[in-house]
């Protein structure tokens, strides 16, 4: 059997503080970015025109809250896990309200098992923290430094100030074989003339 896939649907809304609650949600499309959503929810112009972007940026000044519920399914000889293939920028992933994982950046995959959730329906919300920004910037180009995000979508000569934040690539449920190749590396070693070369293949299973 193939590795079944879910990709559950999510909302988001906005809070000015971590710890509030958003008075309303709205439909999320994922992937994608809070300033799309709230611009399809809102009926705002499109950014790219003139100066509406003025319209989207004090979006990223918000603490957003995505959520979705869903029923993680008990399949023979397959093990679920909710995979998070980027998210922008620092975020808290909670099931159930309880903080399972913090982080930062958009570069790491985040593998979250839910084996122990098996034939139970679950929450999942992720907190999606205000765009990053140095302290005490004298300029909006030094504003960036501190992250692994564009320096020109903190504004530029040739830029508006658009700074992303959102579930930014994939989200799925994953079911994948218990026994399975967890890393694999292959090496290999040419022959001084290139005639040949000895390959090695090194695997873990799972």
């Amino acid at each position: 059997m193939k590795s079944k896939i879910y990709r559950p649907q999510w909302v988001t809304g906005a809070t000015d503080d971590p710890d509030s609650k958003p008075d309303v949600y709205i439909t999320a499309e994922v992937p994608g970015a809070v300033q799309l959503d709230w611009g399809r929810a809102k009926g705002l112009p499109d950014h790219n025109f003139g100066s509406n972007v003025k319209l989207y940026e004090s979006l990223h000044n918000k603490f957003w809250h995505y959520k979705t519920e869903f029923f993680v399914e008990s399949v023979d000889g397959h093990t679920p896990e909710l995979v998070f293939d980027s998210i922008e920028y620092q975020y808290d992933i909670y099931i159930n309200s309880i903080r399972l994982i913090s982080g930062q950046g958009i570069y790491t995959p985040v593998r979250i098992p839910l084996e122990e959730y098996s034939d139970t329906r679950i929450e999942v919300e992720v907190l999606i923290y205000p765009a990053p920004s140095k302290p005490g910037s004298k300029t909006r180009h030094e504003e960036y430094t501190l992250s692994c995000k564009p320096p020109f979508a903190y504004g530029w000569d040739w830029c508006p100030r658009l700074i992303a934040l959102g579930l930014c690539g994939d989200v799925r449920v994953e079911y994948l074989p218990i026994v399975r190749i967890d890393s694999f590396v292959c090496l290999y070693r040419l022959s001084d003339d290139l005639n040949s070369a000895q390959i090695t293949a090194e695997y873990s299973l799972k």
